[in-house]
């Protein structure tokens, strides 16, 4: 990847793989890997993190609620981002988590921000651009107005187009990357299958589980809106 970046390889007609031209930023080798390219995408990780993680703890309501925010996130930044694109993954997550709890009065640079990371993220790897972009639609089809929303989702596409320009890659070129992209992925999981032990399979399974029911009990109008008319409800009150 770094040797791609170096050359000047085109994406999708020299070189096919589910990586794409900025995928080098993630396991930069110098004095391959560009070092500004890599300061700007790391400040980028950065500066959404910060801004996620600010806003979950500002967002909580009394003190004990903000200690608790305050260790659960950075507990999972600690435990969870061990390489860059688990940090970058991370970050948008929390941003997305910041503009779903706030969806009444949204942080729309909140928004921007997370429909910037989508916009890069396929050029990085086509399946954390996939994801991505699901994340950004489900966030933005809650949101509210919808003209606003959907400008800030048109961010993403554009990001991707200009990165994959400024990356030194023909336009033409990636149409290209995609299609062989999502061949080499149609493959890749029997491939690379691994029969691992059940155990690890039923932990996470429990650990889904418990994030779901905590997200149904905590915040089910910020992450279910069907339960929204269920609350209002006397019963409830």
């Amino acid at each position: 990847l770094n040797m791609a970046a170096a050359k000047g390889l085109v994406f999708g007609k020299d070189i096919a793989f589910t990586y794409g031209p900025l995928g080098y930023l993630n396991i930069p080798q110098f004095p391959e890997a560009r070092q500004s390219s890599f300061l700007a995408y790391a400040l980028f990780i950065y500066a959404c993190w910060a801004t996620a993680y600010w806003r979950l703890v500002a967002g909580a309501g009394n003190s004990a609620s903000r200690w608790i925010t305050a260790l659960a996130a950075g507990l999972a930044y600690a435990g969870l981002a061990v390489f860059l694109w688990d940090q970058f993954e991370l970050a948008l997550i929390g941003l997305a988590a910041v503009v779903l709890s706030q969806r009444e009065q949204p942080r729309w640079i909140c928004v921007v921000l997370l429909a910037i990371g989508c916009g890069v993220a396929p050029l990085l790897r086509l399946h954390t651009g996939v994801e991505t972009a699901l994340l950004l639609g489900y966030v933005c089809a809650l949101l509210q107005p919808r003209v606003k929303a959907l400008l800030c989702a048109a961010i993403a596409p554009v990001v991707t187009v200009a990165g994959w320009i400024a990356s030194g890659n023909p336009l033409q070129a990636l149409p290209g990357y995609l299609r062989l992209s999502a061949d080499i992925v149609s493959g890749y999981a029997e491939a690379m299958g691994y029969a691992g032990p059940l155990r690890e399979v039923v932990l996470a399974l429990v650990a889904i589980g418990a994030l779901a029911l905590l997200c149904w009990r905590f915040a089910p109008v910020a992450l279910f809106p069907a339960t929204e008319a269920k609350l209002k409800t006397p019963e409830c009150e």
